[in-house]
């Protein structure tokens, strides 16, 4: 991948680490707004992730996301990123 291309994730990282208090997300819920920051979606990301890692899931698991059209795609989708890249390595090709 060129230097100059970030993926999703890398991009989440970045602003989380660069703006963490701002909000990425915004959603509504029980006719209430929700709002997440990127430091809590970033704490997300990586919580879904140590819990996937720790069931030791055999390489080439298939992992299933049940969700509405919710933060919960961007955060599993961030995730799904880094949990393969940990099992392969940072060169990962995640096919979608």
């Amino acid at each position: 991948m060129r230097e100059d291309i970030k993926t999703p994730l890398e991009m989440l990282y970045h602003w989380e680490r660069e703006t963490p208090q701002p909000v990425f997300l915004r959603q509504p819920k029980a006719l209430q707004w929700t709002e997440n920051t990127w430091a809590q979606v970033g704490d997300a990301v990586r919580r879904v992730t140590a819990f996937l890692l720790a069931k030791s899931y055999p390489a080439g698991s298939r992992i299933a996301l049940r969700s509405a059209n919710s933060k919960d795609v961007v955060i599993f989708e961030s995730q799904y990123r880094s949990w393969v890249q940990s099992m392969t390595g940072p060169d990962a090709v995640i096919f979608e």
